[in-house]
């Protein structure tokens, strides 16, 4: 994992690549119109207890979101795909670590500070993160205590599809199945297995590293709600 700096160190510092979009958040959240910058895969945009000095709104690629446990082992907590901003941030410090996963760019912004959360502004913002935030921690917090291992992978699979505007049956997938076994609590072992399973079963094909084709929809929605694998 390359690191844009160790724990402690600041973001890196916008540099005029090429002008951003000045309209990416309502309520002048950022201080500036924002440049883009490029991020290697495996590369570190900020680290867990960094000060906050920059929001982002991710163009190309893909990003994860992630913190280590008391004992080393890392969780992802959340993917972000083209359109996601994050850095929202109401302390000084960021509290996940961000990593590109895919050669990715970001349009990358001076942070105002935050209005006084008494403000409208300053609430409206607030609301408006909070409610992502719970949005996105619940349905995580349900794909791992209430599913099994073979509704998770169905699940991801359609969620991806769905989130990246995939309509077709042909699936980029920016994760290695280790990626893929962190986010949902899962081995490594376990993952390939299932996927796998679901190839065998003429279900899903996988033409590349970094492609899945749904070969029946209807079969991978059944999967998702009921661990049934039906070829």
């Amino acid at each position: 994992m390359r690191s844009a700096g160790g724990k402690g160190a600041s973001a890196r510092e916008p540099v005029q690549d090429r002008p951003g979009n000045a309209n990416v958040s309502a309520g002048g959240y950022f201080a500036d119109c924002g440049a883009v910058r490029g991020y290697g895969r495996g590369e570190t945009i900020f680290n867990e207890g960094d000060e906050v000095r920059c929001a982002y709104r991710l163009l190309k690629g893909a990003v994860q979101l992630s913190k280590v446990t008391a004992d080393g082992r890392r969780q992802i907590l959340e993917y972000l795909l083209p359109g996601d901003t994050f850095g929202f941030e109401s302390s000084r410090e960021f509290g996940v670590t961000a990593e590109a996963l895919a050669d990715c760019e970001l349009e990358v912004h001076l942070r105002r500070p935050l209005p006084a959360p008494g403000s409208r502004l300053g609430n409206e913002l607030l609301i408006e993160e909070l409610r992502r935030k719970l949005a996105t921690s619940q349905a995580h917090l349900l794909l791992l205590g209430r599913r099994t291992a073979r509704e998770r992978v169905a699940h991801f699979l359609l969620n991806l599809q769905d989130r990246a505007g995939q309509d077709g049956t042909k699936l980029y997938i920016p994760f290695r199945r280790r990626e893929i076994a962190d986010y949902l609590g899962m081995t490594l072992e376990t993952v390939s297995r299932i996927l796998s399973d679901m190839k065998r079963c003429g279900i899903i094909d996988i033409p590349g590293r970094q492609a899945i084709t749904i070969r029946k929809p209807e079969a991978l929605k059944q999967m998702a709600t009921c661990d049934k694998l039906v070829a």
